[in-house]
């Protein structure tokens, strides 16, 4: 499920919650809905997904895969950390047109409740 939480002054923050086995879709839906938010101007877009999967690799592996597969992907480029991934992307409708599209992963675990 793709949802925006309060677009406000140039900025819009999307909210995705998806089982792990759904993130290639959800994360498709997710740069097809940043892409309708941002203005053909800016060239650094960014989506910061919050995963409670204890198996992060897997995780990235799938959002790398996702990433590839999208139809504005261009190439993939470098990242200083591995909880990151950077790929040139282009704007739909315009080709020739690109932007820089980071992606990072923040590892939040979840609260248990027990000592």
């Amino acid at each position: 499920m793709i949802k925006t939480l309060a677009p406000t002054a140039g900025c819009a923050d999307l909210h995705l919650r998806s089982p792990p086995e759904s993130l290639t879709k959800g994360f498709t839906d997710t740069v097809d809905q940043l892409f309708g938010y941002r203005a053909w101007r800016d060239t650094k877009l960014a989506i910061v997904m919050f995963v409670r999967e204890p198996d992060l690799t897997a995780l990235i592996d799938k959002a790398r895969d996702a990433l590839a597969a999208h139809p504005q992907f261009i190439e993939w480029g470098e990242t200083p950390q591995e909880l990151e991934l950077r790929a040139v992307v282009s704007w739909p409708g315009d080709e020739r047109r690109r932007a820089t599209l980071t992606v990072y992963l923040s590892s939040t675990p979840q609260f248990s409740g027990k000592s």
